[in-house]
């Protein structure tokens, strides 16, 4: 039934005037602050009159309301649900010059969640609406979906849309509870794009004061940030401009709840999610103080997981004090340390007064309160002892077996002098670019112990653990300059032939071992790599060999852009 039929058969049955009708009409349109046009009218002032217009009801809701989950990209669509969050109206310069606006909200049913954009007038007259606030229910008429940059769907909603807060007819069972959302908390390790509000619980380990920055605008902003973790990881969490606000009551070591956050991606590491603080965000405190003191975490747990726990072990190697310039400009001493246990070992990097120059090779310590995460330099998980953090000694004995891990030459975030091989002298740690010159003929195997990962025969453990294979890999490095002999042990091993020690014991076994071995040679003689680790010197070689204790394959435009800062320093 159209508007004009709808006109005819309330005049007829009520005995109204067409102009009478129109004024009922526009008293809607102007109830409604404009969000309704006169189609979605005359069914509110057919409905009031007692007159049955169903027909015309699924007109003017342009067709019934979808699921979200099962929205499309460029498909236009009429859905209903919760507010669950409303941001600020963001102004933009249009490319004619004039002036743009929107509203971002988010809108959840019971399959899910959606971000919402009302454009220009629209967002205008959302907002003078009362009755368009959290947590109420509102129906989207004739959005338009697309798909955002991140990959996620959003709905705009223009000039052919209309919302109707408080909507009729609605089906509740497509509703959410109010604070649904808040009231399911995320972990950290299932944090995604893909859910555009949600709450987290954890342990703050680390907080960023306040900072004040200039916008390329000329405007002053300001910044602060904290750290926080739960059983699962670790992430980050931003809050700009007044937002900063919400963390001026909180400290380290509380255990909170966050809820309504809007997660991002990591801008150094897209594979990571970090977290921005919305005007809906709240802070609870669950403990004051959650004593992580007394929960000391296996190297091969964090390891595994990252994030922030205790560490005790066994120093398997020290390195010198070195000063660094930081980018404020200041000076700082850090000293670096490989630390041990049964599980595995990870280096651990100490700054500034934290340092302990009484430390040396083989005492057993416990570090309090270290953040494990992944070096940007290395790209591999080490620790770093926290602000708050402490080290102290230990009377536990470890049983430590084959070694994986040696120090850096230098600190992270600094520059590694690379050398050629010809220049590699002394007992001492190299980083050098190169390529693997001769076949691969022989792998060396033998079995340890899976708790101390000594060979079996030198195994000390009270009660040994299971027998696993190990193997080491030799390779000939060449970078024109000279060649070198370099020792893989199995993990690098492993990375390096992209099969595990197991599978290619199989191998040997099996009497594959030896085509696997010329066709990876095949593969991988001529490609350059930036190997570095530990030289020593070989009595029954008469010459420097190095232990390899990492390797990535060389990125050739990140090479040449090192090449080009370099020329451009000289």
């Amino acid at each position: 039934m159209g508007i004009e039929n709808t006109i005819q058969k309330i005049m007829e049955e009520k005995k109204l005037s067409r102009e009478e009708i129109k004024n009922l009409i526009d008293k809607q349109i102007e109830d409604f602050s404009g969000l309704i046009d006169e189609e979605g009218a005359i069914v509110i002032v057919a409905k009031e009159l007692g007159i049955d217009v169903k027909a015309h009801q699924e007109s003017a809701k342009m067709e019934s309301d979808q699921l979200i989950t099962n929205l499309k990209p460029r498909m236009n669509a009429s859905i209903v649900g919760r507010i669950v969050e409303i941001s600020e109206v963001k102004t933009f310069n249009k490319k004619d010059g004039s002036k743009g606006s929107l509203l971002p909200f988010i809108l959840e049913d019971t399959s899910g969640m959606i971000r919402c954009l009302a454009w220009d007038d629209f967002n205008t007259q959302i907002i003078t609406d009362n009755n368009f606030r959290l947590n109420e229910i509102v129906r989207i008429v004739n959005g338009f979906v697309k798909q955002s940059q991140v990959g996620s769907l959003e709905i705009h909603i223009g000039s052919k849309s209309r919302i109707q807060t408080q909507p009729d007819e609605v089906d509740r069972t497509l509703i959410p509870a109010i604070n649904h959302s808040e009231t399911k908390i995320t972990p950290i390790n299932q944090l995604s794009l893909k859910k555009l509000t949600l709450s987290i619980e954890g342990v703050i380990t680390t907080l960023y004061p306040t900072k004040k920055f200039t916008r390329k605008n000329g405007t002053e902003g300001k910044r602060a940030s904290l750290q926080i973790s739960d059983s699962t990881g670790l992430t980050y969490l931003t809050f700009w401009g007044d937002h900063c606000e919400m963390i001026k009551d909180i400290k380290e070591d509380q255990k909170v709840r966050i809820t309504k956050l809007s997660p991002k991606s990591n801008y150094r590491d897209k594979t990571k999610i970090d977290l921005t603080a919305t005007s809906n965000t709240k802070i609870t405190i669950i403990e004051e103080e959650t004593h992580l003191e007394n929960s000391i975490k296996s190297i091969e747990n964090l390891l595994e997981i990252g994030g922030f726990g205790n560490i005790e072990g066994i120093i398997q190697e020290i390195g010198d004090q070195k000063s660094i310039q930081l980018k404020n400009g200041e000076s700082t001493k850090l000293q670096k340390m490989v630390l041990a246990d049964e599980t595995g070992e990870i280096i651990v990097t100490i700054w500034g007064d934290k340092i302990n120059p009484d430390l040396k090779v083989d005492d057993s310590i416990l570090i309090k309160k270290a953040l494990v995460k992944i070096n940007s330099y290395s790209n591999e998980m080490e620790a770093s002892l926290s602000t708050r953090g402490s080290i102290e000694r230990s009377e536990k004995t470890f049983n430590i077996g084959e070694r994986s891990k040696t120090l850096e030459r230098t600190p992270p975030n600094s520059t590694t002098e690379r050398k050629k091989i010809e220049d590699i002298n002394q007992d001492d740690f190299y980083e050098f670019k190169g390529s693997i010159i001769q076949e691969i003929k022989r792998i060396f195997f033998y079995i340890a112990c899976s708790k101390c990962n000594r060979k079996i025969d030198n195994c000390k453990c009270d009660q040994q653990g299971d027998h696993v294979n190990r193997m080491i890999l030799n390779l000939i490095l060449d970078d024109e300059s000279s060649t070198i002999r370099g020792t893989m042990m199995t993990k690098n091993a492993e990375l390096l032939l992209n099969e595990s020690t197991d599978n290619i014991k199989k191998m040997e076994e099996n009497g594959e071992l030896e085509e696997f071995l010329k066709n990876k040679s095949l593969e991988l003689i001529g490609k350059e790599f930036i190997f570095s680790g530990k030289a020593k010197f070989s009595e029954y070689n008469d010459n420097y060999e190095i232990n390899i204790a990492r390797f990535k394959e060389l990125d050739s435009e990140l090479e040449a852009q090192n090449i080009i800062d370099i020329l451009d320093d000289i």
